[in-house]
């Protein structure tokens, strides 16, 4: 198991420049959890060649997580 600190670089490459360009989603909603997606798919892949893997399977989705962590 890998467990990565990936809230720096979350705030810094996503979140600041979320609120700067003002993203929304339908004109009313701050972009929540997809905004998470992109840097937990390049972590995931990180992991898996430093693991020498040659395949990564696709994320739950967040609530499958969180759902499955608070069981």
């Amino acid at each position: 198991m890998h467990i990565v600190d990936l809230r720096e670089e979350f705030v810094r490459d996503f979140i600041f420049p979320m609120l700067r360009a003002n993203a929304v989603y339908e004109g009313a909603y701050l972009l929540g959890t997809s905004i998470a997606r992109p840097l937990i798919a390049r972590a995931q892949v990180e992991i898996a060649r430093q693991e020498g893997a040659t395949a990564s399977p696709t994320a739950p989705p967040a609530r499958a997580t969180i759902r499955s962590a608070s069981s």
